[in-house]
């Protein structure tokens, strides 16, 4: 027995081992094409490409037309997928079930999950992630996450306290932590609307609100101008 079939006999992660060249987290990977080839190049690199797994951020300021680019990739992985289901949390409701139909989102496929605070995202998706086996058909919707309150700020103004939140980026961080690496493992895509802005330096960047975590855990970031 070789060196290489003696290391993979050991494993402790308990998801089977490979050799890269033939491991599924490389060799499975599918692509939902939308109907914008322009759309499936920014996502993948390839016209004939579209969404994939792992977090989509999509930045920009108000009424850039975000949410009508989420919808279309939602739609694109609905359409592929027959049994397929998209879990929408939503915080701001400004998708409406018309706007859906325009795009062509099948409503009946879709669980909207009213959202409040970072916790209430972190521990509904990281449970219903945890619910999700490889191979099923699931895509996650957030409209938005750049509003989103802490649980601590919610409780500070319903007590009228005026002090400065302090956990709301540590809420954020543990988000992306808990929830990146299982989207890659179970190969499910998740949109995130987020919001941007420009930097104060001499020469102003646009950046994603809500930390680094923001920024390095989805695989594409898409500003919108």
């Amino acid at each position: 027995m070789s060196l290489m079939e003696r290391l993979l006999k050991v494993d402790k992660i308990g998801i089977g081992q490979d050799s890269i060249s033939d491991s599924k987290m490389f060799k499975d990977l599918e692509y939902a094409t939308t109907e914008v080839p322009v759309l499936n190049i920014l996502l993948s690199g390839d016209i004939n490409g579209g969404v994939q797994s792992g977090f989509t951020a999509l930045a920009a300021p108000s009424k850039h037309f975000k949410s009508l680019i989420a919808l279309i990739m939602v739609k694109a992985y609905l359409q592929k997928h027959k049994d397929a289901v998209c879990i929408f949390y939503d915080s701001e409701f400004g998708i409406t079930l018309e706007y859906m139909e325009s795009v062509g989102v099948d409503l009946s496929r879709v669980i909207h999950s009213p959202i409040g605070n970072i916790e209430n995202l972190k521990h509904d998706f990281v449970a219903k992630l945890g619910e999700i086996k490889r191979g099923d058909k699931v895509i996650f919707l957030i409209d938005s996450i750049g509003n989103l309150p802490s649980l601590k700020e919610v409780d500070d103004a319903e007590d009228a306290k005026t002090v400065a939140d302090m956990t709301r980026a540590k809420a954020l961080n543990s988000f992306w932590r808990l929830t990146t690496t299982p989207l890659a493992l179970k190969d499910i895509p998740a949109v995130v609307i987020n919001r941007s802005y420009d930097t104060q330096e001499f020469i102003s960047k646009k950046v994603l609100a809500g930390g680094q975590g923001a920024m390095f855990s989805p695989n594409t970031v898409l500003f919108i101008t």
